[in-house]
């Protein structure tokens, strides 16, 4: 709901990269979707590796993937907004692009979801509670539409857009917060947010917004 009032400014702010990319929006779609997939690859990286090879820097290796996970997610989201404004830009819009673009984006949605639970950052319940709710919050919509429902883009407040970016910037400020305890440098805000972050604050608010919304 909140994003989506922005949606002319950002599709303005993307048109000059609409001009220049030679890429259909299929590809764009893609690329945005190998960024989620080196998301999940970043956390499992950050889960197994240290423990696979007893690493003396365990703790700074996770944050760090953690850190450059979130960042993949946000330019994953880049590209998703990319897609649209290219294909509305230059006559390219499909219905199997439509498609593609939403499937994509459920999958994205899993993978992160995913790799939080098995990185261990948040309880395994909270965490398909959360990936359960975004999945329906999609399902809700396209069913509606589907049922010949209008303008069912503002409704709720839990948009993808929304989630990913509370995720992204979830994940960077835990593994920012968490690199710095890693070199020494602490205090009991700095503890909270480094260990706490997303199992106590981010997760169970996207399981609330997402169900709500629903």
């Amino acid at each position: 709901m909140v994003l989506s009032k922005f949606k002319k400014f950002s599709d303005n702010f993307l048109k000059p990269f609409a001009n220049k990319i030679g890429l259909t929006p299929n590809k764009i779609t893609i690329i945005g979707f190998i960024f989620s997939i080196i998301s999940l690859i970043l956390l499992l990286i950050g889960t197994y590796i240290p423990k696979q090879m007893d690493l003396p820097f365990e703790e700074y290796l996770k944050a760090s993937m953690l850190f450059y996970a979130g960042l993949s997610i946000i330019i994953s989201g880049f590209f998703d907004a990319l897609d649209g404004v290219v294909a509305r830009h230059k006559n390219q819009v499909s219905i199997f692009g439509g498609f593609l673009d939403s499937v994509i984006d459920r999958y994205s949605d899993s993978l992160v979801l995913l790799g939080i639970i098995v990185m261990g950052l948040c309880d395994p319940l909270w965490g398909i509670l959360a990936l359960v709710g975004s999945l329906i919050v999609s399902y809700s919509r396209a069913r509606a539409e589907s049922a010949g429902v209008k303008k069912m883009a503002s409704i709720g407040i839990a948009e993808r857009a929304e989630r990913m970016l509370i995720i992204s910037i979830s994940m960077m400020l835990q593994g920012g917060f968490w690199g710095l305890i890693c070199i020494g440098y602490t205090n009991i805000f700095i503890e909270w947010i480094a260990y706490n972050l997303l199992s106590i604050i981010t997760i169970p608010l996207l399981v609330f917004l997402t169900h709500f919304t629903v």
